[in-house]
């Protein structure tokens, strides 16, 4: 017992105090960025154009886009996009901003109304800015209110035109912040496989798409994908510009309730239960939980299961066989 209270002792006599602690912090930290520096001039020093003596008198007008291998400066470039984005979307009116605007509108729009609708006056509408969020003051200026004139008697112009205007300008923002974060490169460009992701982060939160199964999620992609390159890339370079998206109506037409418009037109979506049920019914494989290559041998029907997995015309022949009889495959 004697032992351990004096090996206890020396512990606590020799442990080091919080002070002590945070300098060896202090240095380890100073150490590490010593060597960050040191590091990232010699690999600054190793570049040609560094070694270059033109570039001590004429400034650089172009930068490369850092490769693969050049992975610091590729790290350092994707972070201070991120960063820039992120603040850009910080300065954007959010829902609870939007709501309070239309509160204050409305409580100082100008009277009288004419038909019902609530106008405000320039000097209304100085007051709403100045008890709105600060970020209005970039929304309504001067100028935009010349714009939305509509000749009234009393120069005022709709409380309801200038919420709209608010509300679609910080929307479009935010999709263009959005899209920017899937734009590897920086050069306002998506090529395919960043507008699939895109589209494919962007489903769950889309309520009309609630109801499709997740094996058809690559197929919306996928269709979603090829519309937008086909009328949006017409030189088929492989990319879009993220300014043609936002001016497209394409976006929106991705936000509608898709499955809504099928049933209305009398066509409700394929069920892809009902799609495996009709397969295995097709090839009666041995083993009721799995298809394997010699049951599709033995089966007969190998070439009409493969043109339903992966021809689109083949799928939608077979689906409407019943209707359209002996008709041959259509292109769509």
């Amino acid at each position: 017992m004697d032992l351990l209270v004096e090996g206890l002792r020396k512990c606590t006599t020799t442990m080091p105090d919080n002070a002590e602690i945070n300098n060896a912090n202090n240095n380890t930290l100073n150490g590490e960025c010593d060597m960050f520096s040191t590091i990232f001039e010699e690999w600054k020093s190793n570049k040609s154009d560094a070694s270059n003596p033109t570039f001590k008198t004429i400034p650089k007008f172009f930068h490369e886009i850092p490769e693969d291998a050049d992975s610091l400066p590729l790290k350092l470039r994707e972070e201070g996009r991120s960063l820039f984005l992120q603040r850009r979307n910080i300065t954007l009116l959010d829902n609870n901003e939007l709501r309070t605007l239309w509160v204050l509108l409305d409580k100082y729009h100008s009277p009288p109304n004419v038909r019902e609708e609530q106008l405000i006056s320039y000097i209304d509408l100085k007051k709403v800015v100045g008890k709105a969020s600060c970020k209005c003051k970039e929304y309504f200026t001067a100028k935009l209110f010349a714009q939305l004139q509509q000749n009234d008697v009393y120069n005022r112009i709709s409380i309801l035109a200038l919420f709209n205007y608010a509300m679609r300008k910080a929307w479009l923002q935010q999709t263009r912040i959005g899209l920017s974060l899937y734009d590897a490169s920086g050069k306002g460009y998506l090529r395919e496989s960043d507008l699939e992701s895109y589209i494919l982060d962007l489903i769950p939160t889309l309520p009309q798409l609630d109801g499709l199964e997740k094996s058809f999620h690559s197929f919306y992609v996928c269709t979603a994908v090829r519309k937008f390159l086909f009328f949006l890339d017409p030189m088929r370079t492989g990319k879009i510009r993220i300014q043609d998206i936002l001016a497209c109506s394409f976006l929106d037409d991705l936000l509608e309730a898709i499955q809504d418009q099928m049933k209305q037109n009398g066509q409700d979506p394929v069920n892809f239960q009902d799609v495996k049920d009709e397969m295995f019914d097709m090839i009666k494989p041995a083993d009721p939980t799995k298809i394997t290559l010699q049951d599709i041998l033995n089966c007969g029907q190998g070439g009409t299961l493969i043109s339903i997995l992966i021809d689109l015309n083949g799928f939608w022949n077979h689906e409407n066989r019943e209707t359209r009889g002996v008709e041959g495959p259509t292109d769509i």
